[in-house]
Parts: C-alpha cells; structure tokens; sequence
C-alpha cells in the first residue's frame, strides 16, 4: 500500500507541474469588446490582453 501512495504523490507532482500555465509573452490594450463566435479560431500569441478602459 505505501508503494502505491508513493506512486500516487509521483504522478500527481508530475500532472501538477506539466499543468501550469504559461507566463503571458506581453500585454494588448483592447479598447472594445471582443467577441469570438463559435468555432471561430482565436490565436492570443501567449498575450494578456487589458480592457482599455481600466
């Protein structure tokens, strides 16, 4: 049983870390909504983007 639960922390250690997200590349200032409809693809680059108003 302890041999499982050691395999057990592994595994979920492992699926933590390869989980993460990435760090965002930059920001985008978007001065409007933005709407992406279904089954449009939306390709951000890696980029946090920021209301315009705030």
């Amino acid at each position: 049983m302890a041999m499982f639960s050691l395999a057990v922390l592994a595994f979920s250690v492992v699926a933590v870390d390869s989980a993460a997200w990435p760090n965002p590349s930059g920001s985008t200032k978007v001065p409007k909504k933005m709407v992406i409809k279904a089954g449009q693809v939306f390709d951000g680059k890696n980029q946090r983007f920021v209301s315009g108003w705030g």
